[in-house]
């Protein structure tokens, strides 16, 4: 039975000269009985899809396991029941840390949820501050993710965007001014850069242990500092901007709210509650081809795959199938709009054995970069 499985996956990854190739769509969806579609992409497969999956060290026992019952409906739909949130697709390209990906996403809409404000979180504050594999030449370990966005936060993709153009401005007397820019010494600023000393308040959160809540030192709200002035250099590159500090503002989780949760129940519970969660599978060859419809393998729990981590938003029926509503890593052009339709209730490829998240830290406004 081995060597016909290994026979079959062999076949699979001869056809698939092309990830997503038209050959292996069209086999794929002559299977009898398929739920799905699948489509041909425009990248190749097997250099890219060793990238695409992520192999992640995941770790059960490093949080509590919930099971939990609320009231359900037969279908829900996060974006629908939270309107105001936008579904922000990432786009994990080449870099191997999906689960990145995933939490900020997660975040992203669990924040926007209780603060009605939009939020999109930036994946590579994770990916380039992982505790054991910094960047996206390998996976990780996925349970370690929650613990730094408690202690570091995330920031919104808006301050990476702004503080690769960032400027220093040299300010103070005693600093050589040879080694200014430019830029700093021409009056092209519109709004005073001084007029920000109200943002120098040092807001230190202390937080005792009774809370819960981990202390956040808010002690970098500066405009200026040691001796700089913080500037953003224009889309032309030719004009400097004030930096806007609101963009860099950190978001953290409470304190030891991360969970795994186990079963179908748990899972459409806590996302009721509180919005979406990621989720691990393990995942085959064929699924990279998904375009729509209820995606059910055509190879069963057993055959070789990789970890892949994405994020479950909602669920329902569609001619008598249970499925779950998951966003993907790939692009918008990617599934629907980035997202697919997987079988539910039959721990599908292990989708129902290990779902993770955490609740936003609402109270604490987080430090600022320096």
């Amino acid at each position: 039975m081995t060597l016909i499985i290994f026979i079959f996956h062999l076949f699979f990854w001869i056809l698939a000269f092309r990830f997503g190739s038209e050959e292996l769509a069209n086999y794929i969806n002559e299977f009898p009985n398929l739920t799905w579609r699948a489509r041909s992409y425009n990248f190749p497969v097997r250099k890219e899809m060793p990238i695409l999956l992520s192999d992640i060290h995941s770790s059960k026992q490093q949080m509590i396991p919930i099971s939990k019952s609320l009231n359900k409906s037969s279908e829900y739909n996060f974006f629908i029941a939270n309107s105001h949130c936008i579904q922000a697709i990432y786009n994990q390209k080449k870099c191997h840390k999906c689960y990145a990906f995933a939490a900020a996403s997660v975040l992203s809409q669990r924040f926007c949820k209780v603060l009605h404000k939009n939020f999109h979180f930036d994946p590579y504050d994770l990916i380039n501050n992982d505790y054991f594999s910094p960047g996206c030449s390998t996976g990780g370990h996925e349970h370690l993710m929650w613990k730094y966005i408690q202690y570091n936060g995330l920031t919104n993709k808006s301050c990476r965007n702004q503080t690769s153009k960032l400027i220093k401005c040299i300010t103070s007397e005693s600093k050589n001014d040879s080694t200014n820019n430019p830029l700093c010494n021409k009056d092209n600023s519109k709004n005073d850069m001084n007029k920000n000393e109200n943002n120098k308040n040092e807001n230190k959160n202390n937080k005792n242990e009774n809370n819960k809540n981990v202390n956040h030192k808010n002690d970098n709200n500066k405009n200026e500092n040691n001796g700089f002035q913080m500037k953003v250099l224009n889309a032309n590159n030719n004009t400097l901007e004030e930096f806007d500090f609101e963009k860099c503002l950190k978001y953290y989780i409470k304190y030891r709210s991360a969970k795994t949760l186990i079963g179908e129940e748990a899972i459409q519970s806590e996302i009721l509650e509180n919005g979406p969660v990621t989720a691990l599978f393990k995942m085959n060859d064929d699924f990279g081809n998904y375009e729509s419809g209820i995606y059910k393998s055509i190879f069963d729990n057993d055959a070789p795959s990789q970890l892949h981590t994405v994020v479950i938003y909602g669920w329902g029926i569609e001619n008598d199938v249970p499925f779950w509503l998951i966003q993907n890593s790939y692009g918008k052009d990617w599934g629907i709009n980035g997202s697919f339709k997987m079988i539910r209730g039959i721990n599908h490829l292990g989708i129902e054995e290990y779902a993770t998240a955490a609740l936003p830290l609402i109270e604490e406004k987080e430090s600022k970069i320096s």
